[in-house]
């Protein structure tokens, strides 16, 4: 994992981070993580999974499909 931008506000904070995964077929794929740090001590994680289960075809189509109005 590496760590990608930093965003902070008044009382919030947010981490991404990047990783690498090699899949079955022996293939690099790269997925995104996400860390936000609340005012009152609260932490969540985001994962973007997406391109560990569609390929670049799928994920296209599925961002045309969210731009149309």
């Amino acid at each position: 994992m590496k760590a990608g931008q930093a965003a902070f506000g008044r009382s919030t904070t947010y981490v991404e981070w990047h990783g690498t995964v090699t899949t079955l077929a022996d293939e690099k794929v790269s997925f995104g993580i996400v860390e936000r740090f609340g005012p009152d001590g609260e932490w969540e994680l985001t994962f973007d999974t997406l391109p560990l289960v569609a390929d670049q075809s799928a994920i296209r189509t599925l961002y045309q499909r969210l731009a149309q109005p």
